[in-house]
């Protein structure tokens, strides 16, 4: 009965540790960002967890539109969404299907500020 006790708490650990691996969101870091321009398939998802952070923690709130592009750079062209000023294409949607890709999008205020940043899907 004991080693059951101990087998279900390695499988936890193995758990947790995975969830850790995969899903915690990263600080931004501009050099990752970009670099995840080369890799939309990465199997960390850097850009989407440097994203969720983003916009867990407000960072991008109040930044103008200039402050954005400096941060992280031109957004592609894209007839996506249309209702946002900013957004960005973070890759394939996380999952274990992923169907559909996950966006980073922003609005605008008249002044060319971030109102409102967040993580979509399509």
């Amino acid at each position: 009965m004991k080693k059951v006790g101990i087998v279900a708490w390695a499988i936890i650990a193995a758990l947790f540790a995975f969830y850790m691996i995969t899903s915690v969101p990263f600080p931004f870091v501009q050099a990752w960002w970009h670099a995840a321009d080369d890799d939309p398939h990465d199997r960390f998802s850097k850009r989407h967890r440097m994203a969720d952070w983003l916009v867990m923690t407000g960072a991008l709130e109040g930044l103008s539109r200039g402050e954005v592009l400096a941060k992280l750079g031109q957004p592609p062209p894209t007839a996506k969404f249309t209702d946002y000023d900013l957004v960005y294409h973070l890759g394939d949607e996380r999952g274990f299907l992923s169907i559909d890709s996950e966006w980073l999008v922003m609005r605008l205020s008249q002044s060319g500020n971030v109102t409102e940043s967040q993580v979509i899907r399509d």
